[in-house]
């Protein structure tokens, strides 16, 4: 069976959002994304047989060293969906393969692996997919590694899964999106109103800072509309400026967003999970519990703007707690 084909990279795709507002949706998405729950339980749920496999099995969908399990794998490829806008993940399924050594002396069993394609490249003709490594002088200087001359590696053999954004958010409009943000001054005051108040300029005109401070997060608000994320404004107090229709009614539509990137993630589990399943002949399932799915925020959405759903309940929805009615688990392989 084969081994991993394409190459580790330290760094690959877009950069993360570097302005405050950005960054701040960034952290909502990729925490939201995939709720945190309180118990032990996790949102998915893997059932494979013989049980004693099932610590394998969570240790073979780490897409990083830190994380494991089904949960971190939607996370993971839910929040790198978000910022590049398409991921790439290849399986190696190699079921000889020998553990693995772990930080801490551990061994990290695992049936197969994963890893996110960084740098592919597909030909428009033939539909031959490469890996392009970075060069040398793009790599940053605290990472020892060496490609030893290869600057690209055919992918043909590989089993690649490729994940697209839901249809309903195009690239371009995140895009946009992202380029508001960062447009938005971070600025509490222009550098002549602090020259007016050390009294450098004593005939600059008036300048209402809470006006301003009102207009950069309507900015905010207005540059995610598309998404609906509140730019955390339940947290601003008397700076709020959505009424408490309006701001629900954007916190199911965010809610709305993340659900549709997860769904997108969820498919690739299912993928990678089946493939490796049916390689090693190994007898899962995989569950999602208490997680809501695009179409059932949509009635919630419709719902509520008929006056159907209280705030209440939004409330208990939008952080998916998992004790609002119909938030069963939902089997997914």
């Amino acid at each position: 069976m084969p081994e991993r084909i394409s190459r580790w990279v330290p760094t690959g795709g877009r950069h993360y959002p570097q302005s405050l507002n950005a960054q701040m949706l960034f952290q909502d998405v990729s925490n939201g994304v995939v709720p945190y729950r309180t118990s032990r339980n996790d949102a998915y749920r893997l059932v494979v047989e013989p049980a004693e496999q099932q610590w394998a099995l969570e240790e073979s969908l780490s897409l990083s060293y830190q994380d494991s399990g089904a949960d971190d794998f939607v996370r993971d490829v839910a929040r790198r969906l978000f910022v590049d806008h398409e991921v790439w993940i290849e399986l190696a399924v190699d079921a000889g393969r020998a553990p693995e050594p772990r930080r801490g002396g551990m061994t990290r069993e695992r049936l197969f692996e994963v890893a996110i394609v960084h740098g592919l490249a597909e030909d428009p003709v033939s539909g031959r997919k490469r890996q392009v490594l970075p060069r040398a002088e793009d790599i940053p200087p605290h990472y020892s590694i060496d490609y030893g001359g290869v600057t690209d590696v055919d992918l043909s053999a590989a089993r690649l899964i490729h994940v697209e954004l839901p249809s309903r958010y195009s690239g371009d409009e995140l895009d946009e999106m992202f380029r508001e943000l960062g447009a938005i001054p971070e600025k509490l005051t222009p550098d002549w109103v602090d020259a007016k108040w050390m009294g450098m300029d004593a005939d600059a005109p008036t300048f209402d800072v809470q006006e301003h401070i009102r207009l950069r997060d309507l900015l905010a608000l207005q540059a995610t509309h598309t998404i609906g994320w509140t730019a955390r404004e339940i947290f601003m107090g008397d700076r709020r400026v959505l009424n408490d229709y309006a701001h629900f009614e954007r916190e199911l539509r965010f809610l709305h967003f993340r659900a549709s990137l997860r769904a997108q993630a969820e498919e690739a589990l299912v993928q990678v999970l089946g493939d490796a399943a049916a390689v090693l002949g190994l007898p899962l399932e995989a569950y999602a519990d208490g997680v809501l799915t695009p179409a059932q925020v949509e009635d919630a959405l419709d719902r509520f703007r008929r006056g159907a759903l209280p705030f209440s309940e939004v409330s208990d929805l939008m952080f998916e707690k998992g004790n609002v009615e119909r938030m069963e688990s939902r089997r997914l392989l």
